[in-house]
């Protein structure tokens, strides 16, 4: 529920833990944290266990237990999309690593090569999750599109100066 609630601002109905924000209800501020419109969300993840409601179903929620339906592990993951979320993956115990990284891998939170951006806490643990963060933002492949847009509020039409937009 924690990550899905992260993305879109939402809790679930019963949910005694977690309270929607008012993201819920007006998706332009971008999940509960209000990302900055425009920027890649990069979400930090810290875990020792195995996930509830884990890929595929595994170790699944109670719904009786909480007293609500948790969200899916894909309702997670596609939330996380809608908003370009990137999910960095910082494992303290090798218990749940594995749900860990194909979190990470399913949110597209990978290098040039496929790797995944996952680390294991050891020592200096500041530095980790800053080195953890400026590696996403520095080299996780980014899908960027370039287009000429004429301003209709004057005459001149100025796609005509525009032969072609090429990427340096």
């Amino acid at each position: 529920p924690a990550l899905y609630s992260v993305a879109t601002g939402c809790a679930m109905p019963g949910d005694r833990f977690i309270t929607s924000d008012e993201a819920c209800t007006d998706p332009a501020l971008n999940g509960y944290p209000h990302f900055r419109t425009g920027a890649v969300p990069i979400i930090v993840l810290f875990s020792d266990a195995l996930f509830h409601n884990g890929a595929g179903g595994s170790n699944a929620y109670s719904s009786s237990t909480l007293g609500f339906d948790a969200p899916t592990y894909d309702q997670a993951v596609t939330a996380l999309g809608d908003i370009r979320a990137r999910v960095i993956g910082v494992s303290s115990s090798s218990y749940g690593r594995g749900d860990l990284e194909q979190l990470v891998r399913d949110t597209g939170t990978v290098d040039a090569t496929g790797n995944p951006f996952i680390y294991d806490q050891t020592g200096d643990f500041g530095n980790l999750v800053v080195n953890a963060v400026l590696s996403v933002s520095n080299g996780v492949p980014l899908d960027i599109a370039a287009r000429g847009i004429d301003d209709p509020s004057d005459s001149v039409d100025a796609m005509v100066f525009i032969d072609q937009i090429v990427p340096a």
